[in-house]
């Protein structure tokens, strides 16, 4: 073998293993890029779980709560029927009492009227 030979022979070799050199750190960069993309794609998804099931959980909570604003709603709705008949009871039930006191004073200063007038005429 010549030494030009020898020389391109050894430049080929050169060449060569700097080809694999570079392709096999090609190949690590593409499976470390690979191995982070799953690795995102494992957080992400481990994250998408989280949060499915804190909505979950939000949602049975919020119907909850909505049941127990309409129980307090017709609670709330029954107290005020209630209250606004006794004051009605009450109103009537003053009414009368007022009626009566009415009758009785009038009933009371009619007699002292006629008294009066009697005196005045004798």
């Amino acid at each position: 073998m010549s030494s030009l030979e020898l020389y391109f022979s050894t430049a080929q070799d050169d060449d060569d293993e700097n080809l694999h050199r570079k392709a096999s750190k090609s190949c690590s960069y593409v499976k470390t890029q690979t191995s982070r993309k799953l690795d995102m794609e494992m957080d992400i998804e481990k994250q998408n779980s989280k949060l499915y099931k804190e909505n979950c959980e939000m949602m049975r909570a919020n119907e909850m709560l909505r049941q127990k604003a309409e129980r307090l709603k017709q609670e709330n709705q029954a107290l005020r029927s209630e209250l606004k008949q006794k004051l009605l009871e009450a109103t009537t039930k003053e009414k009368l009492n007022l009626q009566l006191k009415i009758n009785t004073t009038s009933s009371s200063g009619h007699k002292k009227s006629n008294k009066c007038r009697c005196q005045i005429h004798n």
